[in-house]
Formats: C-alpha cells, sequence, structure tokens
C-alpha cells in the first residue's frame, strides 16, 4: 500500500490523519497473485475496517505503555467509541484516484491564493467549512497565532509523508511489480517514455508558471541559491520498535 500523512484540516487546525491506497489482492510466495474475494475489484467494507483498526490501534497503544516507550496511560473506554475511519471503492478507477492525491503529496497546508491580506499584525485567509457544504470562509487571525497554526504542519526531522509498503516498498517492489505483471499478463511501461519537464507538470496541476510573475507577468531573475543550513543531508536510521503493525486503514 501507499500511505500518505495529512495534518492540517481546511482552517489550519491540527488534523492528522493518513490516506492510503491499498491493492484488492496479494502477491502470494510462489510470485502468483490473488484477488480479494470480489475478484480485486474491491477491498472489504468499512464496517469492518473501522472495527478492526479501531482494536489493533488501541491493542498496539497498551503494548507501547507497557513497554514504557508511551508516557501516559491509554485512556478507557477507546472502543467503545465510533471511529472515524473511512473507506470506498475508486469509481473513477486508480487513475483517479492518484491524479487525486497528487495534487496534496507536496503541499503546504496553505496556498498562497487563500491568502487574502497581510499586514503588521494579522493575516486574513479563506477557507471551505465542509460541515456547511463547503461554504467558504474568511478568517483574521493575529500574525503570531496564523505562525502557530502552521508551524504545526512542518514534518519533523525525520519524518517521511510518503511512504510505500509490501510490493511497493523500495526495496522490493522492482522484483514484486515483474512477478505480478508476469502473474496477470499486464504489459510492462515503457521505459522510454518522454519525461514531462517539472514547469510543465507545476503549470499543468496548479496552473503556476515557475519563473514567471503572476502580478506582472515578469521574468523572476535568480539572484542566489541560499543552501540548507538547518537540515543534515544524511539522515540516521530510524530507531526500530517491536511493535505490531497496523494494517488496515483506508481513506481515499
Amino acid at each position: 500500500m501507499t500511505a500518505i500523512l495529512h495534518t492540517w484540516g481546511q482552517n489550519l487546525n491540527y488534523h492528522p490523519h493518513l490516506h492510503l491506497i491499498v491493492p484488492a489482492g496479494v502477491l502470494l510466495p510462489g510470485g502468483k497473485w490473488k484477488h480479494a474475494r470480489s475478484s480485486g475489484n474491491y477491498l472489504f467494507p468499512v464496517e469492518s475496517l473501522s472495527d478492526v483498526f479501531r482494536a489493533q490501534l488501541v491493542e498496539s497503544l497498551r503494548e507501547l505503555y507497557k513497554n514504557r516507550l508511551l508516557s501516559r496511560p491509554v485512556p478507557g473506554g477507546l472502543v467503545d467509541k465510533p471511529w472515524v475511519v473511512y473507506a470506498k471503492k475508486a469509481f473513477g478507477g486508480p487513475e483517479q484516484v492518484i491524479k487525486y492525491l497528487s495534487r496534496y503529496t507536496h503541499r503546504t497546508a496553505i496556498s498562497n491564493n487563500r491568502i487574502l491580506r497581510v499586514d503588521d499584525q494579522n493575516v486574513t485567509f479563506t477557507w471551505k467549512d465542509y460541515s456547511q457544504n463547503y461554504k467558504q470562509q474568511i478568517t483574521t487571525l493575529l500574525g503570531e497565532d496564523f505562525l502557530r497554526l502552521f508551524c504545526q504542519h512542518i514534518i519533523p526531522h525525520g519524518y517521511t509523508r510518503i511512504r510505500h509498503y509490501g510490493f511497493l516498498s523500495s526495496a522490493s517492489k522492482s522484483k514484486s511489480l515483474a512477478l505480478i505483471r508476469t502473474s496477470l499478463n499486464a504489459r510492462t511501461p515503457s521505459s522510454k517514455a518522454k519525461e514531462q519537464p517539472w514547469q510543465e507538470i507545476v503549470f499543468d496541476r496548479m496552473g503556476i508558471k515557475p519563473g514567471i510573475c503572476k502580478c506582472c507577468g515578469g521574468k523572476m531573475v535568480v539572484i542566489e541559491n541560499i543552501p540548507n543550513r538547518f537540515r543534515a543531508s544524511q539522515r540516521a536510521a530510524p530507531q526500530l520498535l517491536s511493535i505490531k503493525p497496523i494494517a488496515y486503514n483506508l481513506a481515499v
């Protein structure tokens, strides 16, 4: 599966959640692909997903506390509460799902076009209220309050926003995908396909012309490239924890 971490809602409040793309099938040890019971069209119903995900996560949290990896005990009654876990079939097909998620994978918590005004004290921005049928709202905050909200969504050093698991992991995807294509008699994508320049990709997906001022249309001139002096170029390997893996969540 592929997991994408988001931490924000439209109003910049802290709202950590995962979007996942989970294939409706599995690669067997013998190199054969096996579809889910729905012939590979769907994975499982959301009711079952919610119950299993809730139980697995609570059990893992209790195990962490037992091993002194959590500083506070897990509150009681978590299993009795309804959890927001959602899954649905990709009605537009896999291409539609990939395009939908690709719009958000490398964006920040708020785009420039949502910021209406900035002065010496306040920042005014727009956001969509999902509880009121996506009605547009306008909020004005003190500059320090706006920065406090925004800084909540800066990923700590060592964290990864996008992760791939199973046959999509970096360690096995080349071999595994070749086995899957052979098992399904699927065509191998051509490696000679012309790569689209990143400037064209940004324009196609976001309507932005890199290097062109969106106000006057003038061409920007690069004066200096400032290297990142605040983050090491090499990242240490993550600490390994003996935690029971959770593989039952999907929200696309």
